[in-house]
Parts: structure tokens; C-alpha cells; sequence
């Protein structure tokens, strides 16, 4: 007696999916897959404009690798300067002044 096609195409249908290797779960976006500053601990990740950055948590900011004593947080760039802290929304400037008021609380002295 025959099976009839449904039920062989059915039979088919399972036994190739019992033989499939297991999907694999989506990749996570990744910020930074190969950070360029993998000895720094924390968290690596790259900001709208591809900067690396590495979360301070003693400053809750992040830590720019490639500029010693700059940080980044909510869109802006935060580093000493004259008398006290400048402001950037680019890495490269321009920079200008920031009011005490207006700074992270983490980069606060």
C-alpha cells in the first residue's frame, strides 16, 4: 500500500528539518567587535560618529582611548581646558567653554 504524496511530502518535511543543523540565535550588534584599546576594562562601544569610547564608571562617562583625558556622554565631548572644562560635539571641535551647571555630574570635581 502507498502512502499517499501529502503524507510522504509531510515525512520528507520532517526528516530534513531532524537532520539541519540548529539554527543559529542572531548576533547582537556588537558596538565594538575588535576595540583598538583592548587592554582598557569596561565597556567598549563607538559613538554616532564611529569615536571608540570605554565606560569610567568612577566618572559615569565614557573614556575616549584615543584622546587621554577627553569623555563622551549624551552627544557631547567633555575635556579640561583652561580653567576648567570644554565642550565639543565633535571630537575635533571646536571646543568652548562649559558652564559648571551643564557638566556630568561624573566629571564634576
Amino acid at each position: 500500500m502507498s502512502r499517499p504524496p501529502r503524507a510522504l511530502a509531510l515525512g520528507l518535511l520532517a526528516a530534513a528539518c531532524a537532520t539541519a543543523p540548529p539554527a543559529q540565535p542572531p548576533r547582537a550588534a556588537s558596538p565594538a567587535a575588535q576595540p583598538s584599546a583592548a587592554g582598557v576594562p569596561g565597556f567598549h562601544a563607538l559613538t554616532p560618529g564611529g569615536v571608540e569610547v570605554v565606560y569610567d564608571p568612577a566618572r559615569r562617562a565614557y573614556a575616549v582611548p584615543s584622546a587621554p583625558g577627553a569623555f563622551w556622554l549624551d552627544g557631547h565631548y567633555y575635556r579640561r581646558g583652561g580653567a576648567g572644562w570644554e565642550t565639543s560635539a565633535a571630537l575635533e571641535g571646536p571646543w568652548q567653554a562649559c558652564p559648571p551647571a551643564e557638566l556630568p555630574l561624573g566629571l564634576r570635581d
